[in-house]
């Protein structure tokens, strides 16, 4: 990989974060399907939504601001654990026993190829660990003994480019010519949250050549959501993974899949059929919103959790996504979120499975709930069609992973309702 040389580094200005406003107030029920959604096939060999339990792995309690867990799983199945800690500027390696490996030490802003915090990273290779400060617009290239190999502006790539810090990388690969490339997600911060149209100007994904310097722009807010213009044009920006021929997006607030192919066009959507997600939206843009969070967000709401990717198991690629379900709108539960947050209302949380072939997307399973096994964010599945979720429990800080398996179990088992 070419070191280019370094030109002199400015300190990026930060441009304003839009607030992920989410405005929703007026609820009703969403009874006509899409004519144009792609078809979804639930396979008859499917296992009754059943998950049971193989092992855990306990991490060493070494860091409490443990973020973005992620498993790098290697041609020989040996896998590790990596996490970042956001402004303590480390990435840590675990081992799959849960044993502290490395900590690669990033340095930090006030020197000329610093960064501020980590907002995302991605492991190429032990020799090659792309570190994203998304305030900073900054890509550091760096190696397990901490060894700044190369930085990249990329406000000098994509000028435009947000500050959030839930922008991602997607993916960091080599095209057919060698030559280095990186999928980032944002939306540009020169269209602003008063303009009723940020949704219809804006890119969501930027492919960026960093050995050529060209950027391609593409994924906009999909056209055919039925909460495009009460939601996304407060600027939520999607969980966005890659497949073999495109990209698969997931918006926290709707419970549609919409795919886009490499070229970032709009391919078509698919209705995942969740249970009652979502039911209510906002007003439209514009418009007074007179809401009730508590009863909005949660008793009428459902919300997608941060998806990982799409997987390769040895007989298939499969993607998985997990949603909270609505809990109802019963007058038990409080409406103002004082109240609520000071009892005990437990969302329900299921697991999504598809089979992705092609252009064939095919849900595997009926929707699994995982919530009273105490499973939270799924982070990978393996090459033998091994879950691993990070343990849910508000208790205990430690670290838990959970391995499961979909299949029939007699002991520690989770059907779909």
């Amino acid at each position: 990989m070419s070191h280019k040389k370094h030109q002199k580094y400015l300190r990026a200005t930060l441009f304003p974060v839009i607030a992920l406003a989410v405005i929703i107030s007026i609820f009703f029920q969403i009874n006509s399907e899409d004519s144009e959604s792609a078809s979804i096939e639930v396979l008859k060999e499917a296992v009754d939504g059943r998950l049971h339990i193989e092992d855990s792995i306990n991490l060493e309690e070494l860091y409490k601001n443990a973020l973005s867990f992620k498993l790098k799983e290697a041609e020989d199945q040996s896998m590790d654990i990596w996490f970042h800690d956001g402004a303590g500027l480390t990435i840590n390696k675990f081992s799959l026993e849960g044993r502290h490996v490395n900590s690669i030490v990033l340095p930090p802003i006030n020197e000329p190829v610093g960064l501020n915090r980590v907002s995302d990273f991605f492991v190429y290779n032990k020799d090659s660990i792309f570190v994203y400060d998304a305030q900073y617009r900054r890509l550091l290239l760096t190696n397990e003994k901490s060894d700044v190999l190369n930085l990249w502006l990329i406000n000098n790539y994509i000028p435009e480019l947000s500050a959030g810090r839930n922008n991602e990388i997607i993916d960091v690969y080599k095209n057919e010519k060698n030559e280095l490339k990186i999928d980032l997600t944002g939306y540009s911060n020169i269209y602003y949250q008063s303009d009723p149209n940020f949704f219809r100007k804006n890119s969501l994904v930027y492919q960026i050549n960093l050995s050529t310097e060209q950027v391609s722009r593409g994924l906009p807010y999909p056209e055919k959501s039925p909460y495009l213009d009460h939601l996304f044009w407060s600027g939520v920006m999607p969980y966005v993974r890659k497949a073999e021929n495109g990209y698969l997006a997931v918006f926290p607030l709707d419970e549609k899949i919409y795919r886009y192919d490499l070229a970032l066009a709009f391919k078509d959507v698919i209705d995942s059929k969740p249970n009652n997600f979502p039911r209510a939206i906002g007003n439209k843009y514009g418009n007074p919103q007179e809401m009730n969070f508590a009863r909005i967000d949660r008793k009428l709401n459902g919300f997608n959790l941060k998806t990982r990717g799409v997987f390769n198991t040895h007989n298939e690629q499969v993607f998985a996504k997990i949603y909270r379900a609505p809990l109802g709108d019963h007058d038990e539960i409080p409406d103002d979120y004082a109240s609520f947050l000071m009892g005990d209302y437990p969302s329900k949380h299921y697991l999504q499975v598809f089979k992705v072939e092609g252009d064939s997307f095919v849900k595997k399973y009926s929707d699994i709930e995982i919530s009273r096994l105490g499973l939270g964010n799924l982070l990978h599945i393996d090459g033998a069609g091994r879950y691993y979720f990070l343990k849910n429990d508000p208790e205990s800080e430690a670290n838990v992973i959970v391995i499961c398996r979909p299949g029939p179990d007699n002991k520690q088992i989770a059907y779909a309702d």
